[in-house]
């Protein structure tokens, strides 16, 4: 406060134009989500005028602009980040793993995941917290530990004859981060057995018929 003015708050995007920014801020933003709720206090003038962020602590709000705030920002300058625990895929017990994780919240993650739905914020990490299963202080602690996907993939490749049982079994693990993907991991799993079924691995129904 100063200046001995009443305080009035209005919309970012509906002042923006009339501040000056060439100087910077002094604030540090470490992590997007503190974009998410703010508020901003200037003197002009006589007045102190409080603006507020156009991100609004609301999961209908954020619904709209959470895909695109994902998409197009970040405070991150490396290319590449660490491996990250993958919300689409970590089963229950890594869940439980993040710090102050409870029994509750993983449960109500995982049944939502198994829900098919074709929302694009289900593209990004932040979907547990759009959805309400989890409150904004969560969603930036747990930021910097989840992804909602990656660039680093492991298979398995087996070869078989389909009438016999010969084959070749391999692991590979690639890292797409890179063009072209980089091959990190490769090592023969022959000794381990073919490891699945025809029935898994598929089989051409006309075999056998001399076709």
């Amino acid at each position: 406060g100063g200046g001995g003015g009443t305080p009035t708050t209005k919309a970012w995007s509906a002042s923006a134009q009339t501040l000056t920014l060439s100087d910077g801020g002094s604030n540090q933003i470490s992590s997007i989500f503190d974009l998410i709720g703010a508020t901003i206090t200037v003197q002009q003038g006589n007045s102190t005028v409080n603006y507020t962020s156009p991100f609004a602590d609301d999961p209908i709000a954020m619904a709209t602009y959470m895909p695109q705030l994902m998409q197009f920002l970040t405070v991150v300058e490396t290319p590449d980040l660490p491996g990250r625990i993958n919300l689409r895929e970590a089963p229950r017990e890594i869940l439980l793993g993040l710090p102050g994780m409870t029994v509750e919240i993983a449960d109500a993650i995982l049944e939502a995941r198994a829900q098919t739905t074709d929302s694009e914020n289900r593209q990004f990490e932040t979907w547990p917290l759009v959805e309400g299963l989890i409150t904004l202080e969560q969603m930036k602690q747990w930021a910097p530990l989840l992804t909602n996907g990656g660039s680093v993939y492991a298979a398995q490749v087996i070869g078989y004859f389909e009438q016999g049982a010969a084959f070749s079994r391999l692991e590979v693990i690639i890292d797409a981060t890179e063009n072209p993907p980089n091959i990190i991991s490769y090592r023969r799993l022959d000794h381990l057995g073919r490891g699945f079924d025809a029935a898994t691995l598929g089989q051409r129904s006309m075999v056998g018929f001399g076709l």
